[in-house]
């Protein structure tokens, strides 16, 4: 989701909302003084307006979860899980059903245990009460903030890219009403509301890069002198092993979305796609099945950054399990979207080997679940699909690795899958970042040191520099 968000000019209205508190969470708003008030009227009807014309639209978008349904029959909503994402910029489409899915906001929800005393319980209570009031105050908000901006005569796509969402329009939208139907979604809403609160913008501050690193010789002295190097991979380091990448001119979604007749090229891994229309996914996963290719030199590089004990953790965003087979150490690995080393049935659940499902993927067939034996039931590979939750290790390692990390290294990625896409805005600030792609991507965040080019390239420098020899 990826959200790429830049400041936004706030400087010539005076909002009420200045008089509140830096409020980031749910706690610090109820803990306001008395005399303190959020002074944002809350307009019943206006909530009810929102929704109304919010139903109107279905979104393609990035980086913020779906809206949850607080309304027994409202059909239009459904759960959804913590993560999805695909572009740098938010979508705002309304011709295709795919989910908003929240992936940076900051966290507004509680799970309480399904143990709970009566205690908890009232707790629970109120924290739902609290919740439900800040999402009417920022919908309320955002409402007010939209109309002002409009108003002013601002260009609503440049105001949507102020923000970092990208707004497509077609012949007769009204830019407008789109634009209010999206922001005003209760967790986006929400999620734009404590930006504000905290920053003075709808956005929040974006790295400026170190001047301490000014050339390649600084990066090679910053590899040398690294402990604990985090590297992002992305789909550039393993192009040169045959593997087509999926956004550039040529790439995957450049060719599959007339050939399987879809509706947008990301449908291919949408989770809803999928269970609705297997069959094109399975036509084409043989073409990214791993067992077809070699690792590529930049593998190699990570592999020795692993065996000198420099390497804290390498978050892969591929699937083709290049990794593992370069021998980079499993505790060391995060493989962010999954990959094809395990299915699973996508009814009863059964967890089987990539290796069973392989001579149907190979066949270009459906592996139907052999459990179930009803026809439809098939075995999922366990990659994650747009829609999806990323693994629960990706959390926990990125909890415990932005306290040690001493460099960071973003290889071959587009930088458009959130939520990874969101690491080099979270790191400390001071911690040097450095970008080996062929272009510049992430903007408005700054890379300390961007090298342009083949990922194999700069191994091939770095190797020269430092004397090392990568590849086995």
């Amino acid at each position: 989701m990826n959200k790429r968000e830049a400041e936004i000019d706030t400087t010539q209205t005076e909002l009420p909302l200045k008089k509140l508190k830096t409020i980031t969470s749910l706690e610090q708003l109820d803990n306001l003084d008395d005399e303190e008030d959020v002074d944002v009227e809350i307009d019943n009807e206006l909530i009810e307006k929102l929704n109304k014309e919010g139903r109107k639209y279905q979104f393609v978008g990035d980086g913020y979860q779906d809206e949850d349904s607080d309304d027994e029959d409202d059909d239009d909503v459904d759960d959804d899980p913590d993560y999805t994402s695909e572009d740098d910029d938010q979508e705002l489409d309304k011709d295709d059903q795919e989910d908003v899915n929240d992936d940076d906001a900051q966290e507004v929800h509680s799970n309480s245990n399904n143990n709970q005393d009566s205690s908890s319980e009232y707790e629970s209570n109120t924290f739902n009460t609290d919740e439900e009031n800040i999402e009417l105050v920022a919908r309320s908000f955002i409402y007010k903030y939209i109309q002002e901006k409009k108003e002013s005569g601002i260009d609503p796509i440049h105001f949507t890219k102020e923000i970092g969402f990208k707004l497509e329009l077609e012949l007769n939208d009204d830019a407008w009403s789109i634009i209010t139907a999206f922001l005003t979604r209760k967790k986006i809403a929400v999620n734009l509301f404590l930006n504000y609160l905290k920053y003075n913008s709808l956005s929040r501050p974006y790295r400026k890069k170190l001047d301490t690193i000014k050339s390649f010789d600084d990066v090679v002295q910053l590899l040398d002198k690294s402990k604990n190097i985090v590297i992002i991979t992305g789909a550039g380091v393993s192009v040169s092993c045959g593997i087509p990448d999926f956004r550039s001119r040529g790439g995957v979604y450049d060719t599959i979305e007339k050939k399987y007749n879809l509706p947008r090229p990301e449908s291919l891994f949408d989770i809803k796609y999928l269970l609705n229309n297997p069959k094109p996914f399975f036509e084409f996963a043989k073409e990214i099945y791993p067992g077809l290719h070699k690792p590529s030199p930049t593998h190699h590089f990570i592999k020795a950054l692993d065996t000198k004990g420099k390497l804290l953790r390498n978050y892969t965003q591929n699937i083709d399990t290049l990794e593992h087979v370069v021998g980079i150490d499993q505790e060391k690995l995060v493989n962010c979207h999954g990959s094809f080393k395990s299915a699973t049935c996508i009814t009863c659940k059964q967890s089987v080997d990539g290796e069973h499902i392989r001579g149907s993927i190979m066949n270009t067939e459906i592996p139907i679940c052999k459990i179930c034996n009803d026809g439809t039931s098939f075995m999922k590979p366990d990659i994650v699909f747009f829609g999806e939750n990323l693994p629960s290790r990706f959390d926990q390692c990125v909890s415990d690795d932005i306290q040690k990390i001493d460099l960071l290294l973003v290889m071959g990625s587009s930088l458009q899958v959130q939520p990874v896409a969101l690491l080099p805005d979270i790191l400390d600030k001071n911690i040097p970042q450095i970008l080996i792609n062929r272009e510049v991507v992430g903007q408005p965040h700054e890379f300390d040191y961007v090298y342009l080019g083949d990922c194999d390239s700069f191994v091939k420098e770095i190797e020269l520099k430092m004397n090392w020899s990568c590849s086995s």
